[in-house]
């Protein structure tokens, strides 16, 4: 089988190339030119792609890789000579597959032209990809738009884009895609968009095809549609998208499409399909790319490493194997992955896979710390405990604090524990120190209560951190008893609404009042409620009423008159104008006479 450019011509070893490689969802030229080595063939001669390597090199170096054949026979534990395996063959690092040769390669000259030249090749390749841009644009435009882009030249390279995407480019249809989706150098435009993705689909590309996925998974310039998503997804795996793949993998291991729904803001963000998931199936399909998808899909591959180290080390869809979890996680690690570093690091610590290296560990360790917040919770333990390296209370500290500060999702747990190990020697964090504060309160102002109270108020969500919520509440009612009106209201409202306590109606009302006999208009307020509801003291609304206008601190008049005119609503007042006007307005609507002062009425 004889293969051919786009442009016609056949594609004879040593040719000099533009090579764009498709990395993960997007196109980009790793290395722009190459030349070519030789037409990838299987051992009984099915053509797979095309070989490539550096102009510079005289031969490069082979991986081998196999054929996953329907009805191939089974492996047997015979030795077998590699001539022998039918759909064995070779691969450089830039190998490219026969379904992405026609539309990732082209021809810039046969390597002939080049006799003669002792320099200058840069020049004459430049002039070619020039000429033959204006000859056949698509590849070449594209390839002289990547070049305006890195010159900062926008403007060419958005014309550049458009040209090569008009003359039917696929890859330059979806670069213009994501930057009408990014927005910057064009408007941002999520419909301008899709229709770029839907156009370059039309042609069959497989990067399109994902993004139209994404499209509609998000619901991205149209209605979100998760089964035509899945659809599409299906259909560019098929078509060599290892992004696509990876995506597929996820969504048999999760039950969702997490490689798109990646936030809670997206609409059946945390819908799980528990029918969907099939760990074996998940485990197929990463090991597929592992062992298929070339070098150059960094980001996949590392990826893809890592589930399935964490598949190997947890034991799903097949049994658990601390040996190959530790091959995966290092092979994930050393493409730049912090998270598989991290927990090779933890292996090495415990000696699960590999034999115990705590100087190893704490080496992985530092490498990742402080992307990842649970090397520096691994670190603040070894430093507390002094295992693996000297004891040390200041560097241990400066490890848990960046887990007990940070605002991750999902880490409730570390930060429950770094506190836990800080307060076994600082005593002064933000528990020891509110603690001391309790101890002994006559030695604080109600001032250095509120800082003490407001360190702590950033716990008050961890749910593995229950204690911040009784030191929290602790600390408002010393501010309270020290005599903070702004304490005595805020105790009383939480004993009203029941947070951080039990509801106790005679509670808020000892505190409610302790505030407003400072003129507290926020408890006058709050107040006023509880006698217009019955809570703790009799049903009264004049009283609530009364109590309602002496919270306002402008001039009631002004501001039912800007009420009922329209100039402001309830959503502008301060929070005890609110709450009363609220008031007065339900106390009118019981009253069975017609008040003069209906001014809700606009």
């Amino acid at each position: 089988m004889i293969l051919h450019y786009a442009t016609g011509e056949e594609i004879r070893a040593n040719d000099v190339v533009i090579c764009l490689n498709q990395s993960g969802e997007f196109y980009q030229f790793d290395q722009p030119i190459l030349k070519v080595w030789e037409v990838a063939k299987t051992n009984d001669g099915e053509v797979v792609g095309v070989n490539l390597m550096p102009l510079s090199a005289e031969s490069p170096m082979l991986m081998l890789r196999a054929l996953k054949r329907p009805n191939e026979p089974e492996v047997t534990s015979e030795p077998v000579p590699m001539k022998d395996v039918p759909g064995l063959y070779s691969i450089t690092r830039w190998f490219l597959p026969l379904c992405n040769v026609s539309k990732n390669l082209g021809l810039v000259e046969r390597i002939e032209a080049f006799e003669g030249w002792q320099s200058g090749h840069g020049e004459l390749i430049a002039r070619r990809i020039q000429q033959k841009a204006d000859q056949y644009r698509g590849i070449y435009q594209y390839c002289l738009a990547d070049k305006a882009y890195q010159q900062r030249e926008f403007q060419t390279y958005i014309d550049l884009l458009r040209k090569s995407a008009q003359s039917g480019y696929t890859p330059a249809m979806c670069q213009l895609g994501q930057q009408l989706f990014i927005g910057g150098i064009l408007n941002k435009s999520l419909e301008g968009s899709f229709k770029w993705y839907r156009e370059a689909v039309a042609k069959k590309d497989s990067i399109a095809l994902y993004q139209l996925a994404g499209c509609y998974a998000r619901g991205h310039g149209v209605e979100q549609d998760l089964e035509q998503s899945l659809q599409l997804l299906e259909q560019s795996s098929s078509q060599g998208c290892w992004a696509a793949t990876l995506g597929l993998a996820g969504y048999y291991r999760f039950g969702a499409l997490k490689c798109f729904l990646v936030h809670p803001s997206y609409p059946n963000y945390d819908v799980v399909k528990e029918h969907v998931i099939h760990p074996a199936k998940a485990l197929y399909l990463y090991h597929r790319i592992a062992s298929q998808a070339p070098e150059t899909e960094k980001a996949v591959l590392a990826n893809t490493y890592y589930h399935l180290a964490w598949m190997y080390q947890d034991g799903i869809g097949t049994a658990q194997d601390y040996e190959k979890s530790v091959f995966w996680y290092q092979k994930s690690a050393d493409l730049g992955n912090p998270v598989a570093t991290n927990n090779l690091a933890d292996k090495y610590e415990h000696g699960l896979g590999v034999p115990q290296d705590l100087d190893m560990a704490i080496a992985l360790y530092q490498e990742v710390s402080g992307q990842i917040i649970a090397a520096d919770l691994s670190l603040g333990r070894m430093y507390v405990e002094g295992r693996g390296l000297e004891q040390d209370f200041e560097k241990a500290k400066a490890h848990l604090n960046i887990v007990i500060n940070s605002r991750i999702d999902g880490i409730a747990e570390m930060q429950a524990e770094a506190m836990s190990l800080l307060a076994a020697f600082d005593i002064d964090n933000p528990f020891q120190k509110a603690k001391e504060v309790l101890k002994n309160p006559k030695n604080y102002t109600i001032e250095q209560i509120g800082e003490q109270a407001h360190k702590i108020s950033q716990y008050l969500q961890n749910k593995d951190m229950p204690e911040a919520q009784n030191l929290f509440f602790n600390l408002y009612q010393l501010q309270a008893n020290k005599g903070s009106r702004s304490a005595q209201y805020q105790l009383g409202y939480w004993h009203l609404k029941g947070f951080y306590t039990d509801i106790n109606y005679e509670e808020a009302a000892y505190w409610i009042q302790k505030a407003v006999d400072q003129k507290d208009e926020y408890a006058e307020a709050k107040i006023g409620y509880m006698y217009e509801k019955g809570l703790y003291f009799n049903k009264d609304l004049n009283i609530a009423k009364k109590w309602y206008e002496r919270s306002f601190r402008r001039p009631l008049s002004d501001i039912w008159l800007a009420y009922t005119t329209g100039s402001i609503e309830l959503r502008d007042l301060y929070e005890n104008e609110r709450e009363a006007l609220e008031g007065l307005i339900r106390i009118e609507t019981q009253r069975s006479k017609v008040s003069k002062w209906k001014f809700w009425l606009k």
